[in-house]
This record gives C-alpha cells, structure tokens and sequence, in this order.
C-alpha cells in the first residue's frame, strides 16, 4: 500500500481519528479480493474505542463513499454467507496501489 495516497483522507479534517483508526484496521484486515470481515466488537477491541462509537465511524466512512457496507454479506473469495458486516474497501484501496 502507497500510504502517501492515503495523506488527503488523514488530513481531511471532517474525518474524526476514531474513523481514521478504524479505516486503518479495515485495510490491515482486507484480504485479496479488498473486502474485510470484521465484527464490530472485533475493530472495537483492536483500537480501544466503544462499539457504538465504531458504528458511528462505519456509518461516517460508509456516507463519504469510502467503504461500502454490506449485512450479512457473501465472501467473495469463498462464495459463502457470512452473519458479520462485509467492508468493501475498493474504492479506497485502488487509490493507494496506483
């Protein structure tokens, strides 16, 4: 990942940290195919945030056009249900490997 691509979303200031972090822990989790599989509890634990506050920064990054949010969505890679949140992160990770 060309983390410098990444500048003008870290510096856009109507981004809060906490949406940032959990931006940052969907890509670390992104698998071939772009898409992450996280529980919210699950992002919650790794960066130090309450649940709700996740959801409030899902819900943010999903407005902006950076995520797309699915419910239980199908995994791409594997073509099978899954009860968690799917995180398509294309739009975001095309941007930082070009």
């Amino acid at each position: 990942i060309n983390s410098m691509k990444l500048d003008p979303i870290l510096a856009d200031k109507s981004i809060p940290s906490g949406a940032k972090l959990v931006l940052w822990n969907l890509i670390h989790r992104a698998g071939i195919k772009n898409y992450a599989f996280p529980s919210q509890k699950r992002i919650a634990s790794d960066i130090g945030l309450g649940e709700r506050q996740v959801r409030y920064h899902l819900n943010l990054l999903s407005k902006k056009g950076i995520i797309i949010r699915s419910h239980g969505a199908e995994n791409p890679k594997t073509g099978s249900r899954v009860n968690s949140n799917s995180y398509d992160l294309s739009n975001i990770l095309r941007r930082v490997e070009r």
